[in-house]
């Protein structure tokens, strides 16, 4: 993982959008909430998006839509301009939990199979706690790596007692893994003890998910913490 610390980072974070996203080229951007959104201006995307599709990383499982990643999405200037320029888009929310992950998974490996040398691009975010997308610390080491680093599973729902979301659906390691483009988007003094942990010792990832960025070649984190 590349990091780059600025005192600008939205604006590098743009410029990095910018350039994953133009191209003559059959593209799915997938972002991660909070933070993240507020990065999506139409001013980073081509003029033709009808080889562009859009949905989300992750998403916070629950009724009111109002807190959901991909109704955020949706009222960004980013999504409107996408869509009036051709975009698809893909809202993984409906049914249970459970039956949305298959769901998702199936759009995911749908797209990525019957676009060969297509590219996904996808911005991520960290917590506070080192969560990552919707993966959150676990105690049980095997049914963490059975949910999120099984090969060929590229996303899950689950229900877990940890955090405000009981019911989150997710997409995985191996689809990170998978990307072209990875943008880390981690700011604010909030988020300086979750970055050094990720960027210290290893820890297991059942512990610290957010470490497994630091694996990914395509990754670059970009913050305006001193780290």
């Amino acid at each position: 993982m590349k990091v780059i610390r600025s005192e600008k980072p939205d604006n590098a974070a743009r410029t990095a959008l910018k350039e994953a996203l133009a191209g003559d080229v059959s593209t799915l951007f997938l972002s991660s909430g909070g933070s993240c959104i507020g990065l999506l201006t139409s001013e980073i995307l081509p003029h033709d998006c009808s080889k562009l599709t859009v949905s989300v990383l992750d998403e916070h499982y629950i009724e009111d839509e109002s807190d959901r990643n991909f109704e955020k999405l949706r009222k960004a200037a980013f999504f409107v301009a996408a869509t009036e320029r051709g975009a698809g888009s893909f809202d993984p929310y409906g049914g249970a939990v459970e039956e949305a992950g298959y769901r998702f998974e199936r759009f995911l490996k749908e797209w990525l199979n019957t676009r060969p040398r297509g590219r996904l691009v996808c911005t991520v975010g960290i917590g506070a706690d080192g969560h990552t997308m919707g993966i959150v610390p676990f105690t049980e080491r095997e049914a963490f790596a059975h949910l999120f680093q099984t090969d060929g599973t590229l996303a899950v729902g689950y229900r877990t007692t940890y955090g405000p979301y009981p019911q989150r659906l997710t997409s995985t390691f191996p689809l990170l893994k998978r990307a072209d483009d990875v943008i880390l988007y981690a700011t604010g003094a909030e988020k300086r003890d979750a970055l050094c942990r990720i960027l210290g010792e290893e820890r297991p990832l059942h512990e610290l998910p957010a470490q497994y960025l630091t694996r990914l070649p395509q990754a670059v984190l970009l913050t305006d913490q001193p780290i």
